[in-house]
């Protein structure tokens, strides 16, 4: 090479490396603000089992070809007591939906909220986490059946809150709603 070719190709060397370091400082002196979020969820537990067996609140569950859930607590197999992904039990009044069940029977997901029951009285949880800057007060509304419910939670920064709800509904039909509106003042 040449004394003006190394000349060259040197410039280009060091034009990068202060390139690099005035990004750095740059990326280093103004940090990116942190993001503001609520998230909203339907509350779930995960079971892990072991060959396809496991508890529940005490309870006993069995996974195969279908799901047992030993309801009553007689370690008798009954057709009351065998469920199917999607399907809905009841557990000391409180619903639960089996909303997966992993492939190799190792785990079973459950959700708080009904899928698929008679109309009466039902319960379901949701849950609220802050991920704001600040504590946040929260009001939500639920309504079914026409009525409404309103209730505030104070949840702190990085904090969530379970949120159990139950209410009567005396109409068949299809219920599958949720919207979550937020305003920050």
């Amino acid at each position: 090479m040449s004394d003006e070719e190394n000349t060259l190709y040197y410039g280009i060397i060091l034009a990068c490396i202060v390139g690099i370091i005035l990004t750095s400082a740059v990326l280093i002196k103004n940090n990116p603000t942190e993001e503001e979020f609520t998230e909203l969820y339907f509350y779930f537990e995960r079971i892990d089992l072991t060959d396809g067996e496991g508890t529940f609140q005490g309870i006993q569950i069995q996974v195969g070809d279908s799901i047992w859930i030993d309801l009553d607590g007689n370690q008798s197999v009954s057709e009351e007591e065998t469920f199917l992904a999607g399907d809905t039990f009841a557990v000391r009044g409180e619903f639960w939906n089996i909303s997966d069940v992993a492939k190799d029977g190792g785990q079973i997901l459950l959700g708080k909220f009904p899928k698929n029951v008679r109309a009466g009285e039902i319960n379901f949880s949701f849950v609220v986490v802050n991920h704001l800057l600040q504590d946040h007060q929260y009001t939500y509304v639920i309504t079914a059946n026409g009525q409404s419910s309103e209730g505030t939670v104070l949840i702190k920064k990085d904090e969530k809150r379970i949120i159990p709800f139950s209410c009567a509904l005396t109409e068949a039909g299809e219920w599958e709603e949720i919207y979550f509106y937020l305003t920050v003042e």
